[in-house]
């Protein structure tokens, strides 16, 4: 979503990012799958790449039960990278997704260190 890397990261916008998943996420609950079976997380990189900013694709209170996370440590495998600490990653990230909603929880979806 935030992310530049794959091929299809790249031809959409935010504003369509948000309607297939409130379309997704509404075909789901009609069919009776609710929050008793199904947790939505909108899971955001650690930071934004490309154009767009993670806030331009938050698809909004009501079409989402978890905010979430990945970050990855690069640490020396390339030689522009840097060894981080936890909350060098994620401490920005996590801050700007608490302005978004500060009644979601929040959880790590994917964390790593390289190199």
């Amino acid at each position: 979503m935030n992310g530049n890397w794959y091929s299809w990261s790249t031809g959409s916008t935010p504003n369509d990012y948000v309607l297939a998943w409130r379309h997704t996420y509404d075909i789901l609950l009609n069919k009776g799958i609710d929050a008793t079976r199904l947790q939505w997380v909108w899971s955001v990189n650690r930071k934004d790449y490309g154009q767009y900013t993670a806030e331009e694709y938050w698809v909004g209170e009501n079409y989402t039960h978890w905010l979430g996370i990945n970050g990855f440590n690069g640490g020396s495998s390339a030689n522009w990278r840097k060894w981080e600490w936890p909350n060098e990653i994620l401490d920005n990230m996590t801050g700007r997704l608490h302005k978004l909603s500060s009644t979601k929880p929040m959880s790590l979806n994917a964390y790593a260190t390289v190199g």
